[in-house]
């Protein structure tokens, strides 16, 4: 009896020791795996608060919008709509257009790096445009991030009534 205490008392420090060596190693590793992560959260967290930019953030002017600033706020008014242009993010131009007659109201605009777009779902207006040229009104397209993409986002077009 004597000797099973003994070795149940020289087993009980050697299991401690393996515990606590165990417990202080995996500890460290812990420590040096949630130091790294950490350290990636926090990279990852300062480099998406400088790099990233919303729509809302990044001002739009398309082009020639300066000229024809004053009929995009006539026409919207006597339209009865204020979501198309909203001098911050989304913004105004002419455009070359045509439709496609394989699509029925589906118009396609010119922008100005020099891509085709389909602006299918975009509201349409058939009205009398000031330089007989469609005007669409439309912000840079971002992705799940908050970054330009490189495409747009249409709201209207404004297309001259000869088309229709």
């Amino acid at each position: 009896m004597y000797t099973a205490q003994h070795t149940h008392h020289q087993a009980l420090p050697a299991t401690l020791s393996v515990l606590i060596y165990l417990q202080v190693n995996v500890r460290k590793r812990g420590d040096v795996m949630y130091d790294l992560l950490k350290r990636l959260l926090t990279i990852c967290f300062i480099f998406f608060a400088v790099n990233t930019a919303t729509a809302d953030e990044v001002g739009y002017t398309a082009p020639g919008h300066g000229e024809y600033h004053h009929w995009y706020q006539m026409i919207q008014k006597q339209l009865g709509i204020n979501d198309c242009c909203d001098d911050e993010s989304r913004d105004c131009g002419p455009v070359e257009a045509y439709q496609d007659p394989g699509f029925e109201k589906d118009l396609i605009v010119l922008l100005e790096n020099k891509k085709w777009y389909s602006a299918y779902k975009a509201r349409k207006f058939y009205v009398n445009t000031p330089d007989g040229r469609a005007h669409v009104c439309r912000m840079p397209g971002f992705n799940h991030l908050g970054t330009p993409n490189g495409g747009f986002v249409f709201f209207c077009v404004f297309v001259p009534e000869w088309t229709s």
